[in-house]
């Protein structure tokens, strides 16, 4: 029985299903990813979660072709944007989930949304940088939510600290 023992293609041909439907069902015109980052330290790398990632994204590429406008996002480029930083602050430990909780954070205090998981303020933070970029209207009534005086705030009050 397939249900009972998932398969790796199971599994894709089921999200291949569900990214055809939510393509269908809400109109879909544009995806956009996040580029897919590799840390190049060993003890760091994890493949696993690596593969998976990019095994999600060729299904979505390739479903995409042909009907979906698809483009891919810097984590660098919609953290500055979305969370006023690029780079962590000097004192924050390297091994934290530092970026995570910072998404979350930033998603209830400046936009006044409330989310259970790190990947949905994320996701926000990918969704307010592509439509910054396919808006300009957008863009022109959102850059002072995000714009950088808000994090200086933050940060001269150290309440990058979670």
């Amino acid at each position: 029985d397939l249900h009972s023992f998932p398969t790796r293609r199971s599994s894709d041909l089921r999200f291949k299903e569900w990214v055809a439907h939510m393509h269908v069902v809400h109109n879909i015109t544009h995806v956009a990813i996040e580029e897919i980052f590799v840390n190049a330290n060993p003890k760091a790398f994890n493949f696993s979660g690596t593969q998976a990632q990019m095994q999600l994204q060729a299904i979505v590429l390739e479903y995409s072709f042909e009907k979906i406008k698809t483009f891919e996002v810097s984590i660098a480029h919609w953290r500055q944007r979305f969370l006023g930083l690029s780079r962590k602050p000097k004192d924050v430990e390297q091994k934290t989930d530092f970026w995570k909780h910072l998404a979350v954070k930033v998603c209830a205090q400046k936009h006044n949304i409330f989310v259970e998981h790190f990947d949905e303020a994320e996701a926000l933070g990918i969704l307010d940088f592509a439509l910054s970029e396919l808006d300009k209207g957008y863009r022109a009534r959102t850059t002072g939510v995000n714009n950088r005086t808000h994090q200086d705030a933050d940060l001269k009050r150290n309440a990058h600290e979670i």
